[in-house]
């Protein structure tokens, strides 16, 4: 399929009323313009300098479109809840790419948006989510972490217990950013039917998929298994099985939502993309171990070695840094392979896709 120099109309996007977010937002814009304006690059012919200058200015375009979209969020704060906002936002608003929104939104651009303003919503969830986990985990009765995207953690910065209510605020508030939508779409007239029912449908589906990728069975579970393993000598296999809870549950969800929200969620791809998940979030993982033995500290924003410190086992430790990073080759040169057989993308999108999925797997924080 060849690149269309057509933009991405409000039309095209599906943009109604029914959202936090239904006002004009240059910074969405500007995203996805830029994209569609420089996506022609990502060819054989064009240096890996030029890709990867357009990337990072996507990253930080897409930081101020995602900042953006938290303020809208919080925009009816007041007198009474303002200093729960004030760490809520101290926690969310930092310099981190913001991974997990980001595959939300590449996933659904890469198979052409169904609703834009709905994923933006689950964006926004989503990270929310990954934040009150972080959170949770610095706190002295887990990691013990005092440093986190480079500045003091959550519970450094303003004390224990706030750092637990901040963290419980932000799980609830992502399911009831959700809520809000369904709630809106149901009560609003003026959608046509049929359309009506395949957004709910899919809303159904993503916020099914969050739910459960994030509590009993997903990485609050992880979590819990990291904690209990914590000073046992625990086999490769129960180590893979944590690293799916904590860390590769969210991510599938990410990737998965993405795609819910495309125009072409076919069975194909949708299990190509959880292949392709599934490989990112376990070598997501592995990258961190290897951060937390070789990284530098001013880099990565947090402290090496706490796993060691505080007696976690991990793969890279169990494997060696270099078994690890022959691991996390093949892993890359798989989802490569998947990312190939993906159909019905455009050819620039498609190589874009694949550029992105291969840097941020080379990442040095």
């Amino acid at each position: 399929m060849e690149l269309s120099n057509e933009k991405n109309s409000n039309e095209d996007l599906n943009i109604f009323k029914y959202t936090y977010f239904d006002c004009e937002i240059i910074e969405r814009d500007r995203v996805v313009n830029y994209l569609d304006e420089n996506i022609k690059y990502f060819i054989d012919t064009t240096n890996d300098k030029k890709k990867t200058e357009i990337l990072e200015s996507f990253f930080k375009l897409f930081l101020d479109y995602f900042n953006k979209l938290f303020f809208l969020k919080f925009s009816d704060k007041n007198e009474k809840n303002e200093f729960l906002y004030k760490i809520i936002e101290y926690s969310v608003i930092t310099s981190s790419k913001k991974l997990r929104p980001i595959f939300i939104f590449l996933n659904s651009y890469i198979f052409d948006f169904f609703d834009i303003q709905v994923i933006e919503h689950f964006m926004l969830s989503i990270e929310m989510i990954h934040t009150f986990s972080l959170i949770h985990d610095d706190l002295p009765a887990i990691d013990n972490d005092e440093i986190r995207r480079g500045k003091e953690s959550t519970w450094k910065k303003y004390g224990e217990s706030f750092g637990i209510l901040a963290g419980d605020a932000l799980l609830a508030e992502a399911f009831n950013n959700i809520n809000y939508i369904k709630n809106n779409i149901a009560i609003n007239k003026n959608i046509n039917r049929e359309y009506f029912f395949e957004l709910m449908n899919k809303i159904d589906r993503a916020n099914f998929m969050l739910s459960d990728f994030t509590g009993y069975n997903g990485m609050i579970y992880g979590e819990l298994l990291d904690v209990y393993y914590t000073g046992k000598d625990i086999d490769i296999d129960s180590l893979k099985y944590m690293y799916d809870k904590k860390t590769g549950k969210l991510i599938l969800a990410a990737f998965l939502i993405g795609i819910i929200f495309s125009k072409n969620d076919d069975k194909e791809n949708v299990d190509l993309i959880k292949k392709i998940a599934t490989d990112v979030g376990f070598s997501y993982q592995l990258i961190d171990d290897l951060l937390e033995i070789v990284g530098d500290e001013k880099i990565i924003g947090k402290k090496t070695n706490s796993d060691a410190n505080n007696h976690k086992l991990t793969l890279a430790k169990k494997l060696g840094t270099e078994k690890t990073r022959d691991k996390i080759k093949k892993i890359k040169e798989n989802i490569n392979i998947n990312i190939d057989n993906l159909k019905s993308v455009n050819k620039y999108k498609l190589n874009f896709y694949k550029f992105f999925i291969n840097f941020i797997m080379d990442r040095d924080k």
